[in-house]
């Protein structure tokens, strides 16, 4: 089962929580901070599986744990069949994305993720922060499907791109 630890009411990630994530991996505090979150909780059977791709049925539980911890304080989901239902309904019901606009088991891209995730917090948790004129993102053109959510993720500090230019790729699965 998971390893964790509850600390002051936190869940504090463990070494040996998931046998595919190690301290010496570049990754293992972001697993570490995501989980202590409860953000993400893995794929089951011990595993986080940090190599493989999300799919949008994961993005949009992300989505709904982020959604409740802000607005209620905690994430507390009944688990259904299939397992990703009650976050999809969750996402549905508070207008951060709609089940009919994806295949829920494909792999996500980078713009349907940023899309999902401009809509899981209210406009004043996404201030402003940076100057991001329209069109300065280079490959990312305003009237592009999910321009303005990308747009939105780079104002607010949370996506800079992937490269010296700010490139975002909207269309890679990640």
């Amino acid at each position: 089962g998971v390893k964790a630890v509850m600390v002051n009411g936190v869940v504090s990630y463990r070494d040996g929580t998931f046998t595919d994530v190690k301290e010496s991996d570049w990754f293992y505090e972001n697993v570490a901070e995501v989980y202590g979150l409860e953000l993400m909780v893995g794929r089951g059977k011990g595993l986080f599986a940090p190599n493989d791709l999300m799919t949008v049925a994961e993005a949009m539980t992300i989505a709904a744990r982020l959604n409740a911890i802000y607005f209620i304080g905690e994430a507390d989901f009944v688990q259904t069949e299939p397992w990703y239902q009650t976050y999809v309904d969750y996402c549905e019901a508070n207008s951060i994305a709609k089940a009919a606009d994806y295949d829920l088991t494909a792999p996500i891209t980078r713009g349907e993720f940023a899309n999902i995730f401009a809509n899981a917090l209210p406009e004043k948790a996404l201030e402003k922060i940076n100057t991001v004129q329209d069109e300065k993102i280079p490959d990312v053109k305003t009237t592009d499907k999910f321009a303005e959510a990308i747009y939105t993720l780079y104002r607010a500090g949370i996506l800079v791109g992937n490269d010296e230019k700010g490139t975002f790729a909207a269309d890679t699965l990640i």
